[in-house]
């Protein structure tokens, strides 16, 4: 009987790419619980597929989502530096003497999305793990899986995640990509504007955790005085001392969006510039 593509290597790209630690031990919890998976039935591959249950609980659902996402972060990053990740991905989980050594991904250039059984972004072949001493997992990334937006507004949350674990380069990069991607909007949608000023803040604001006031400096000149962006910079500027610039951001951070916190820098910034004696 034929079988599927994916039950030899020949199909795969020549280059490998090793995945981070924190994408393979994500990797190892989720694709490799026999429990997530169920047996399907499509008319190329002679059953030789597994999808995901749809009753999985919430929690799981959203860390294979989540798993999706930095995937695409990944080949967007490393591989496909044009953001184009459409594709149809082989994960391999390579084993000695049954020990998990590193999981790896490369691209199966023979094969499109279209070719695929509908499921979710993974699939899982059966045959090879025993073969190869390689258990492979297929992931799937088509035109349609998201528009531009809502990759901007997905790679924004992976930044807020990443913030969260005080990873602050990474979210740094993630929130970039979301600025990058709302600036490519052929047709800017309603919040686009937002999720800019958002994006562009947070990402400043990992570089001021950072230390990095360049950094901070050239993402909020990047783009529209926000709330956000001259608040950023205002920090900026007083950990530097550069008080005079630091009060007149902080000033128009509290115009465009008054607070009690950016009253209170005002405020202090103020006392700094009247204690600093004046040069005649």
């Amino acid at each position: 009987s034929e079988q599927s593509g994916f039950d030899s290597l020949s199909a795969m790209s020549s280059e490998v790419y090793s995945l981070p630690a924190e994408i393979s031990a994500s990797l190892q919890s989720i694709l490799l619980e026999n429990d997530h998976w169920i047996d399907i039935n499509d008319g190329n591959s002679n059953g030789a597929w597994k999808k995901f249950r749809e009753e999985l609980p919430a929690a799981i659902s959203e860390r294979i989502a989540t798993i999706s996402l930095l995937l695409k972060q990944f080949i967007c990053t490393h591989i496909n530096k044009d953001g184009n990740a459409e594709g149809v991905w082989i994960l391999s989980r390579v084993r000695e003497n049954g020990a998990n050594v590193e999981w790896r991904l490369q691209q199966d250039i023979y094969s499109h999305p279209n070719d695929l059984p509908s499921s979710p972004n993974f699939l899982r072949p059966l045959q090879d793990a025993s073969r190869t001493g390689m258990d492979l997992f297929v992931f799937v990334i088509n035109s349609t899986s998201a528009s531009t937006w809502q990759k901007a507004q997905q790679l924004k949350d992976i930044g807020t995640k990443y913030f969260q674990a005080a990873k602050y380069d990474l979210a740094a990069d993630s929130y970039g990509q979301a600025a990058s991607l709302v600036r490519r909007l052929e047709d800017p949608e309603n919040g686009a504007e937002t999720l800019l000023s958002a994006s562009v803040g947070n990402a400043a604001l990992c570089s001021l955790k950072q230390r990095q006031y360049n950094h901070v400096v050239i993402a909020c000149n990047s783009c529209p005085p926000s709330e956000k962006s001259q608040s950023r910079l205002g920090t900026c500027f007083e950990a530097v001392d550069y008080n005079r610039a630091a009060h007149y951001h902080l000033t128009q951070a509290a115009k465009l969006a008054p607070s009690t916190d950016t009253y209170a820098a005002v405020k202090r910034v103020a006392q700094k510039l009247a204690d600093t004696p004046q040069s005649s």
